[in-house]
């Protein structure tokens, strides 16, 4: 791809061609490309392997591109996730399927994210840790670079409002083009940011155009020559004629928060997806809309509980820490393993390494704690098998009742399934302490003799409780 350059060496006329690498990049390749001594890769560090290998694949370079390749492998064993996520960065799909091989080896996929995760996105790490998770065992198509491709057709964004033609004053516009128009009150009055911005087009002075427009006497000069022939915007009003408020949020969100401003449709909330969501609650804590927060606040509620990984992706990446922080929440109560979001893709991979650390040592913390409940009954309640079990009519009265046998094994059985359930979701385990007792009710254990089981379910409910105060307090760092 790089143009052939005569040598015409103190020739003033000499082709010079402009490149963004810098100097240190580009000798690296030259000196590859040029029959002299390959320059020494001993001393390059990760990154300006990085930048080296980038320009290589830039320029369609394929000796210097597997020079570097070479180069990674023989630092396979050092760093493998960081070198993986290099592979990912430059498209090397070759090279980051063997860097995942060799995380195999590894305990955990523990890294610096900051540093080794670095410019990968959330879907290029979650495949990696599906791998890893499946220890190799997937699909023959399977790739870390690139993600699912969707076969939807993402048409234009429309207007989820449309406000009926009365005495506008204002026009707001949105990013993509599309004009609204209001009424200026309104919008100061929900809004002392938006009132200041509106203060900050007024001309000084009335006889002054209004900024983007032309004087009255061009305006009047150009309206007589059209006449008949002059078209109003989208929006239903002549841009001309109002004071344009120009907003950095799309048509969408812009939409949202005025159908919430006029009260026009109550339901405008009801069909959001978690994204524009997200996008709006930021905008109206961007210009100090309070009062439309409760209602954006109440819904990111629901949302989190039906979406909440793709509720969280999309918080943390407009840093709302607390809405990022209740999707987090409502993760622990579905399985995190295996579960996909198309927003992934558009996601740096450190936020998506927070939420699996933060799952992780919530799955952990109730995972250890149940397992240091005691399953083997006491001595104490061993000699309970000698007795008989007076609160079980359905035995015979000579039949005599073994608690510390049927209890054991049906208090193991529960433990176990506490224990796969905290696996699966580490915060859906606490919400099942009320039904401790109803359960050893329908396995027919219950009995007035049945003290030391009482004392048992309830260290158990206490536990599940402790989960569940626990994981409240665990820190997600964004």
């Amino acid at each position: 791809m790089l143009p052939s350059l005569q040598s015409n060496k103190g020739h003033k006329n000499a082709p010079v061609l402009e490149v963004d690498e810098e100097s240190d990049t580009l000798e690296t390749l030259l000196r590859i490309c040029y029959p002299i001594r390959n320059p020494s890769l001993d001393d390059m560090s990760l990154k300006d392997l990085e930048a080296a290998l980038l320009a290589a694949v830039k320029y369609d370079m394929e000796l210097p591109v597997s020079i570097f390749v070479s180069e990674l492998l023989r630092r396979a064993e050092d760093a493998p996730i960081a070198i993986w996520a290099l592979s990912c960065k430059t498209g090397q799909e070759d090279l980051a399927c063997k860097m995942a091989e060799r995380t195999l080896a590894l305990e955990s996929l523990a890294c610096d994210p900051a540093a080794d995760l670095a410019g990968v996105t959330a879907g290029q790490y979650y495949r990696l840790r599906e791998f890893w998770r499946l220890r190799g065992k997937v699909d023959k198509k399977f790739r870390f670079c690139e993600g699912p491709h969707s076969n939807e057709l993402v048409g234009p964004v429309q207007p989820p409002i449309s406000l009926p033609a009365t005495q506008w004053d204002l026009g707001i516009r949105s990013s993509d083009g599309v004009v609204y128009n209001v009424h200026e009150s309104v919008i100061c009055m929900i809004s002392s940011k938006l009132q200041s911005k509106i203060r900050a087009l007024r001309p000084r002075n009335e006889s002054d155009p209004l900024p983007g427009q032309k004087k009255k006497s061009e305006s009047n000069k150009k309206s007589s020559k059209n006449g008949a022939n002059s078209t109003l915007k989208a929006a239903g009003a002549n841009d001309d004629a109002l004071l344009i408020l120009e907003l950095e949020e799309d048509c969408e969100v812009v939409g949202i928060l005025l159908a919430l401003c006029y009260r026009l449709r109550p339901d405008v909330l009801s069909t959001v997806q978690p994204t524009t969501l997200a996008a709006t609650i930021a905008a109206a804590r961007k210009y100090c809309m309070r009062s439309l927060l409760p209602d954006l606040q109440a819904e990111w509620t629901t949302v989190s509980r039906e979406e909440p990984l793709c509720s969280y992706l999309a918080a943390a990446n407009r840093w709302l820490t607390d809405c990022a922080a209740e999707a987090a929440r409502e993760m622990l109560n579905v399985q995190l393993d295996g579960c996909y979001d198309s927003e992934m893709e558009t996601t740096p991979a450190v936020r998506y390494y927070r939420l699996v650390s933060y799952y992780e040592s919530c799955r952990a913390v109730a995972k250890e704690l149940l397992a240091a409940l005691p399953l083997e009954p006491s001595d104490a309640q061993k000699t309970l098998g000698d007795r008989k079990c007076t609160g079980r009519p359905l035995l015979e009265s000579s039949t005599s009742f073994p608690p510390p046998q049927a209890e054991a094994l049906w208090l193991k059985e529960t433990l176990q399934r506490y224990a796969a359930a905290a696996d699966k979701g580490p915060g859906g385990v606490a919400s099942t302490c009320d039904t401790i007792y109803e359960s050893a009710v329908e396995a027919e254990l219950w009995c007035p003799s049945c003290q030391h089981l009482a004392a048992k379910l309830n260290h158990l409910s206490r536990t599940l409780k402790e989960v569940r105060t626990k994981i409240l307090d665990a820190p997600l760092f964004l």
